[in-house]
């Protein structure tokens, strides 16, 4: 299965076309708690509420996951940490972990949050993934 290019425009702004998102700090902590949890496609921006989804009995299919992180984000030991162990869960568990800048998850995916940290994409579709032949 081949991931398509991230730095692709055309590709972000389908998935932003297509999802429903959840920003960090938008939502209350009841009424993420009270939302479905990947439904047919989210995406959930910030390290509290990825947790939160990743942590959630529904996300158990992750062949239409990917988690994408900053790579030039400047960070303290700690947060470094917490990535590190992200992106660590997220191969483990069969999650493709895509490093992207921190400017694109800013412009096309999370242009309201704060937590600019991770972003988790999740779709139920199994051809999410997959490019056309």
């Amino acid at each position: 299965m081949r991931v398509p290019e991230v730095a692709d425009r055309s590709f972000l702004q389908s998935i932003f076309c297509k999802t429903q998102l959840i920003f960090s700090g938008s939502l209350s902590w009841i009424e993420q708690k009270e939302m479905p949890r990947c439904p047919r496609s989210t995406i959930t921006c910030g390290m509290l509420p990825t947790l939160r989804a990743l942590a959630s009995k529904e996300c158990e299919n992750s062949q239409g996951t990917i988690c994408l992180v900053p790579f030039d984000a400047n960070m303290d030991s700690a947060s470094h940490l917490q990535i590190i162990l992200l992106e660590a869960y997220c191969r483990e568990t069969g999650i493709k972990v895509l490093r992207v800048s921190r400017e694109r998850i800013r412009d096309h995916l999370c242009p309201g949050s704060g937590d600019l940290s991770c972003v988790l994409i999740s779709n139920d579709d199994p051809y999410f993934l997959d490019t056309p032949e």
